[in-house]
């Protein structure tokens, strides 16, 4: 079987035929070190947004491994395809849903909405609504508007954030939700 850094560089450099080789010569079932490198392989392949590596690595991946960070990675950096492959092997919710925060906070509207179905959009006050508030993310702060719970506004800071930087589109988005009607 081929070395650990021979493996990370066709990863790196999509060389989804090396990846493919390097699977079909490790014996099954898979040993720690194997799925250890597996488990590193696709998260990798999420950092360097390589979807069809992640396709190819998935029936591979140990269940019981906590693919959180993979999806974590490929949501902060705006892979949605990376995120929709994994979403299926990860829990979007580790971390106070912190994938979805990234993803927001970065302004990547596909991830924030692949992912929300799966968050808790309300975890941490709203750390997702603020921070897509805060970079001024207006496609983010209406995808996420519709999951928050009715306090979000009062308490999440969101509405603040937006004013305090100038982010008149996301100002106007809080301002016209429906939970922001209510405490008018």
């Amino acid at each position: 079987s081929q070395n650990t850094n021979d493996l990370q560089w066709a990863v790196i450099e999509g060389k989804t035929d090396i990846v493919h080789a390097w699977v079909q010569e490790c014996p099954t079932p898979h040993s720690v070190d194997v799925v250890a490198k597996i488990n590193n392989a696709l998260h990798l392949a999420a950092h360097h947004n390589q979807a069809e590596i992640v396709a190819l690595l998935l029936p591979h991946v140990h269940v019981a491994h906590d693919n959180s960070a993979a999806l974590y990675t490929a949501a902060k950096r705006g892979h949605s395809e990376c995120v929709r492959l994994l979403l299926p092997i990860s829990d979007a919710k580790t971390g106070e849903s912190d994938a979805l925060a990234e993803a927001a906070f970065e302004g990547h509207t596909e991830c924030v909405r692949l992912l929300l179905p799966f968050s808790d959009a309300t975890a941490c006050e709203h750390r997702a609504l603020r921070s897509a508030a805060m970079n001024g993310h207006t496609q983010c702060v209406e995808e996420i508007l519709p999951y928050c719970a009715a306090d979000a506004l009062l308490d999440s800071g969101a509405l603040h954030m937006a004013i305090s930087r100038n982010h008149w589109g996301c100002v106007d988005a809080l301002w016209n939700s429906p939970w922001c009607q209510t405490v008018r």
